[in-house]
């Protein structure tokens, strides 16, 4: 009873996830693309071999399966009991022919991949194809779970229950287990599905030619290896294109001037300190006036133009005075600002330019030589 029962089990769990590729399809490839190959792998490891545990236990408790009855024997095993004289080299004469077939095919379809050929059931399937030489190792692993324990299931248990559980003829049984084969390659939609079926069908007739499942455990290494490592994998959907951080946290650029001895295009906080230092450069060249007055007897230095009074004498056409009156110079040239003297232009502000604001740089004030 409890040997029904584990193989109603397993029915009904790929049943489920049948199911669930109808209803939602894609999920599969979604989840390995949210979680990784490298979990997509592992997962199927531990489950490849707890199908294969829980058809052993069925074996050990069911007094009508054997292990030859799933066909883990070298030959003459299998639910059809003996075979055939020279079926059995009849099957591994047809699993060579099968081998080469794939192998041949493998390579059309490589060169037809590095052309720029594409398939929908690969495409589909892109995110379980191996990237990198840990995924590689894996899905090596993968390849060799897979031939194993899907033919154990499929092509053992199932084909066998069928037979001596339901009492159901052994061509039902076949292809019963080649459809749920057929439908676990739903992921891969149309096309994955009738390769599957094509497979499944082969290795069920060098299983029942041999009385063994190892020519079918052979053919479905050999094609999954082929899969993974001999045809290029297909390219892996583009990601939804998102801001970066750097591009969310950037402060929005601002307007800059270009470096100049004018303090019109310097930043409002930069000029209290430009200020201070042109004080203090006034005050470095007012010193030598001031120590020429304190040694003159000079009560006050003429601090412009504005503030001299006007000398008298004769003046030229042009407005200007003549003689010894018109050598009067201020105390210190750098004290007096010309009247006709113009404001420096303030230069033109940059446009606005995307990217991280630049520092604000000042100019660079030199102090006057002694006696300038």
């Amino acid at each position: 009873m409890l040997a029904e029962l584990l193989v109603a089990l397993l029915v009904l769990g790929l049943l489920i996830d049948v199911a669930d590729n109808v209803i939602r399809p894609g999920r599969a490839m979604a989840q390995v693309e949210a979680k990784g190959r490298v979990w997509f792998y592992r997962r199927f490891l531990l489950g490849g071999w707890m199908m294969v545990f829980i058809a052993f236990l069925a074996v050990v408790d069911s007094s009508d399966l054997t292990f030859g009855s799933l066909g883990l024997a070298w030959s003459g095993g299998g639910v059809g009991g003996r075979t055939l004289p020279g079926a059995v080299i009849i099957a591994w004469v047809l699993t060579a022919l099968a081998l080469g077939a794939l192998v041949r095919n493998g390579i059309r379809a490589r060169r037809m991949v590095l052309a720029g050929a594409s398939s929908p059931a690969r495409d589909r399937a892109a995110a379980a194809y191996p990237r990198t030489p840990r995924e590689r190792r894996l899905a090596a692993a993968v390849a060799v779970t897979a031939g194993i324990t899907e033919e154990v299931v499929h092509r053992g248990l199932f084909l066998a229950a069928g037979v001596l559980f339901l009492d159901l003829p052994l061509a039902v049984a076949a292809a019963a287990g080649i459809a749920l084969f057929a439908a676990g390659h739903l992921y891969q939609g149309a096309q994955g599905v009738y390769s599957a079926a094509f497979l499944g069908a082969v290795f069920t007739g060098v299983t029942l030619l041999s009385g063994s499942l190892l020519p079918a455990i052979v053919l479905h290494v050999v094609f999954d290896l082929i899969a993974f490592f001999l045809i290029p994998p297909p390219p892996l959907r583009p990601e939804p294109s998102q801001p970066s951080p750097e591009t969310q946290s950037a402060p929005a650029p601002v307007a800059t001037a270009p470096e100049t001895h004018s303090t019109a295009a310097v930043a409002p906080e930069a000029q209290p300190t430009l200020t201070n230092a042109k004080a203090h450069l006034v005050t470095a060249q007012a010193e030598p006036a001031l120590a020429q007055a304190d040694r003159t007897g000079a009560s006050s230095i003429v601090p412009s133009a504005t503030a001299q009074p006007t000398p008298a004498g004769p003046t030229d056409p042009g407005g200007r005075h003549t003689g010894d009156d018109a050598e009067a110079k201020p105390a210190h040239p750098t004290l007096t600002a010309s009247k006709d003297a113009q404001p420096e232009p303030s230069p033109a502000i940059v446009p606005i330019v995307p990217g991280p604001t630049p520092p604000i740089t000042f100019p660079t004030i030199r102090r006057p030589a002694p006696g300038a």
